[in-house]
């Protein structure tokens, strides 16, 4: 059992070092997505090779299984590719994280993100709003953000000093007034 460990073991730690250098390579977002599921096909596909093999061999002895290796190989070999599947997966959704983060987003970008359909009239009524600075922090007496949202609304519906924050905030008044941009002065037409 040590030894399948260490095999194990080595198999990772070759397998982080060709990821790295592939790694440097993947440049879009797409390509990283695309990855991603390659990889858990891959996950799939070992994991039901092992459950095939468990039901196959259910009951036999350890004499039966020594005298073939064959069988005993291929689930081995099906749970490191499940182990190395899965570490690959992290350092995938690590990249895809460090590459799109909503946080980092920009402010049309956060509102597209939110508002979906709806999404170029709340831009043409936060254009209007902040004067076509798209600012988070523009200020007009006591309405704020890139929705120009007053004292009650941001109570009520959160504030942030992040786009994404108060487009969040913002969507939340957009359908609680009924999907009508009544409680804005500008309106999207």
């Amino acid at each position: 059992m040590k030894i399948l460990s260490v095999t194990v073991l080595l198999a990772v730690v070759l397998a982080w070092r060709g990821y790295e250098a592939h790694a440097a390579h993947a440049s879009s977002l797409g390509e990283l997505r695309a990855r991603e599921h390659r990889v858990v096909h891959k996950v799939e596909r070992a994991k039901t090779t092992i459950r095939w093999f468990e039901h196959r061999y259910h009951g036999k002895t350890i004499q039966w299984l020594t005298k073939h290796p064959s069988a005993l190989r291929a689930v081995n070999f099906a749970r490191q590719r499940v182990i190395l599947g899965r570490a690959e997966l992290v350092r995938i959704r690590a990249l895809i994280a460090k590459q799109w983060s909503p946080v980092r987003l920009s402010p049309q970008q956060a509102i597209r993100f939110v508002f979906g359909r709806y999404a170029d009239q709340a831009i043409r009524v936060s254009s209007c709003e902040t004067g076509g600075t798209f600012s988070v922090y523009a200020q007009n007496g006591q309405y704020l953000g890139l929705f120009q949202m007053g004292e009650y609304a941001r109570s009520t519906y959160g504030h942030s000093w992040t786009p994404l924050g108060q487009a969040k905030a913002a969507y939340r008044y957009f359908v609680d007034s009924g999907r009508d941009w009544s409680p804005w002065s500008c309106k999207p037409w």
